[in-house]
């Protein structure tokens, strides 16, 4: 079970705001690996406390994919203003 903060309660970290306390970590045996590593993102940063540059270390990822992930599975509040759209479908061009 995941536990959300309190509004107004919501502590800070690496310069975001938190969602949720804990991080319930599924059973992931069948899962794909860009499943496995998303899982395991949001388990070392929420339950394991490390800081998003840990991550980024231990796992040899970059700032950007750790912090979309992060946002992506609620953990984050997104802090940019604009939110980016869905990725749009790729579109042929004609010459």
């Amino acid at each position: 079970m995941t536990s959300l903060y309190p509004q107004g309660e919501t502590p800070d970290r690496d310069g975001f705001k938190i969602r949720r306390k804990s991080f319930a970590v599924p059973n992931h045996g069948s899962a794909d690996p860009v499943t496995k590593r998303k899982l395991t993102v949001c388990n070392l940063f929420v339950n394991h406390r490390l800081s998003v540059a840990d991550v980024m270390r231990v796992l040899d990822e970059d700032y950007s994919h750790v912090v979309n992930i992060l946002i992506e599975q609620g953990l984050l509040y997104d802090r940019r203003r604009k939110p980016r759209e869905p990725a749009l479908r790729a579109t042929k061009f004609r010459f």
